[in-house]
């Protein structure tokens, strides 16, 4: 959430509160300040800043922090702290060493691959090769 989707949440709630404050139904204090909207503007405000946050936006989100990706290391870029900008600028890197060495010791200790699974995750090539 704080990664992906705050910021647009947050950024309609606030235009709702500018649009409020400029045009909207107001009342006021004997001071002349306005008071705090009512409960429900502000409930309808939040709703509709949830509705303006897409599913895809919330998907996404999933895989830029690395929760939902493709284990075959497609999605992998995707990932925001691996970025070449991000806290981790070399964990890309580090993660494909992984997974290579997570297939040769797959290979070394003859784990049997379904010939299905093979051709569908891409590990092992018709000429016996190791691929990602």
């Amino acid at each position: 959430m704080n990664v992906c989707w705050n910021a647009p949440f947050k950024a309609h709630l606030r235009k709702a509160y500018d649009d409020w404050m400029a045009d909207g139904d107001k009342e006021f204090t004997a001071f002349g300040n306005p008071r705090a909207p009512s409960m429900d503007v502000y409930l309808q405000w939040v709703v509709d800043a949830w509705e303006s946050v897409t599913e895809k936006i919330i998907e996404d989100s999933f895989k830029f922090c690395g929760l939902t990706t493709a284990f075959d290391g497609s999605e992998d870029t995707l990932i925001h702290c691996l970025k070449p900008n991000g806290p981790i600028p070399n964990g890309l890197q580090a993660l494909i060493a992984k997974r290579v060495e997570q297939i040769a010791v797959d290979f070394e200790e003859n784990v049997l691959i379904d010939p299905e699974q093979d051709e569908e995750n891409g590990y092992v090539s018709d000429d016996g090769s190791i691929e990602l």
